[in-house]
């Protein structure tokens, strides 16, 4: 199996080999004993930080409520000036201060970080904080000066979303990304990822549309599956499927998946109405959540249970949110393996590009995909970056390793046939 680690081919077949013998600095380097007591269950400190956390609800509400009445360009340039505040100080301080990630190879930006979201694991989580921690992706990039957007909207069909047209107008019949967002289907929208895919439009002079999709727990995961379908069956009214490429992040990436499998298939599993439906150009998958079966008292090696304690963004508060109710999200317990991406066939999908971290939940999951795909004669290759955290490609304007993801992707993108080649701006 082809693996790409920071830029060089590795041939072994995994990327467990990362994290034999090395030594990860866990919870800031914060005593085991300290952190501990901050975040395990039932511990007299997160007893009481629930409390605090519990009282502070009318004021969270009445601050969330604010930040959405601010302009979005000025809620981007709180938000990256903090952060680059936060980078000049780590560059003062002593370097056994300063570096505070997971390991000293990262870049300053990604210890200053680390240092910044560690500290959101210690908050409990409810619906309504997941997606507006959700929300707050449309802070970290505003959308492309020259976007043009058109407001797809047809109930009829089941299809909603938003139409980017980034491409210049030099460019005759333009390619598209139909893109899903993150958030573990229980949250996210399609309008906080605009600024963010109209990165790679501008990078690869294409337009985009963004799709929306129903979340849980109002609705099923199969309920999103099937938008998904939608969203693609609409589109090919309008593209040719080779100017097609599907980009999901997370669950988004689990939910582009599931639809290039569903494409394939002509069974009853299919969420097309009419077959046979055409694979895309590609599909590129980021940090991908293909597998819903583990759980506290399942794969307790699997990195969806181990790897928690050292990621920023799927937290064990967060964890411990989303578990629970993946049973019901699937329609019962048993239907967890049928629901998961994961365990569903891969023949005959198009060319396909993981980009995870090899220090990520869904590290072990994204691993397998890759050798499934390859096992099978698919088109595959997978970007792998140590000590990253879930979803850190949502970052190419702050992290280095997230830019250089982005760069990497975008290469990849541009070999996929003539409808995407040399399209660089």
């Amino acid at each position: 199996m082809a693996i790409t680690i920071m830029g060089k081919r590795s041939n072994n077949g995994s990327v467990a080999t990362l994290q034999k013998g090395e030594h990860l600095r866990t919870n800031l380097g914060i005593p085991k004993c300290v952190a501990a007591q901050l975040v395990v269950k039932g511990t007299p400190c997160r007893r009481l930080i629930d409390a605090i956390s519990h009282l502070t609800v009318p004021l969270e509400i009445i601050v969330n409520r604010l930040v959405a009445g601010m302009p979005a360009w000025l809620r981007q340039l709180v938000i990256i000036r903090s952060l680059r505040f936060l980078v000049a100080l780590h560059c003062i301080l002593p370097s056994m201060v300063a570096k505070r990630g997971l390991a000293d190879a990262l870049s300053t930006e990604s210890h200053a970080l680390s240092t910044f979201l560690w500290w959101a694991r210690l908050a409990p989580m409810t619906l309504r904080r997941f997606r507006s921690a959700l929300h707050m992706l449309s802070f970290l990039h505003l959308p492309p000066q020259c976007l043009r957007e058109e407001t797809v909207e047809f109930p009829e069909q089941n299809v909603r979303g938003v139409y980017m047209h980034c491409a210049t107008p030099c460019v005759e019949d333009p390619p598209v990304i139909l893109y899903f967002f993150p958030g573990a289907f229980m949250g996210g929208g399609f309008k906080d990822n605009r600024g963010f895919v109209g990165r790679y439009c501008e990078k690869l002079q294409c337009d985009a549309f963004l799709a929306d999709y129903r979340l849980c727990p109002e609705h099923t995961i199969q309920d999103a599956y099937e938008d998904g379908c939608r969203a693609y069956e609409w589109l090919l009214t309008r593209k040719a499927p080779e100017k097609i490429i599907i980009m999901g992040v997370s669950s988004g990436g689990g939910l582009g998946l599931r639809v290039c499998q569903m494409a394939a298939t002509m069974d009853q599993t299919s969420g097309f109405r009419c077959h046979p439906v055409p694979q895309p150009a590609a599909a590129v998958l980021l940090g991908p959540f293909l597998n819903y079966c583990p759980g506290p008292n399942c794969d307790l090696d699997h990195s969806l249970n181990r790897n928690p304690e050292i990621d920023l963004v799927v937290t064990q508060r967060v964890y411990d949110f989303v578990q629970p109710r993946l049973a019901v999200a699937c329609g019962g317990e048993d239907k967890k393996a049928a629901m998961s991406p994961l365990f569903n066939s891969v023949d005959g999908l198009c060319p396909i590009l993981v980009s995870y971290s090899a220090h990520e939940v869904t590290a072990d999951d994204c691993d397998q995909l890759v050798s499934n795909l390859r096992s099978k004669g698919v088109n595959a290759e997978g970007l792998v970056q140590p000590y990253q955290m879930h979803c850190f490609q949502l970052w190419p304007s702050f992290l280095p390793e997230a830019k250089q993801a982005e760069s990497d992707i975008c290469t990849w993108i541009q070999k996929q046939g003539g409808a995407w080649r040399c399209r660089a701006a």
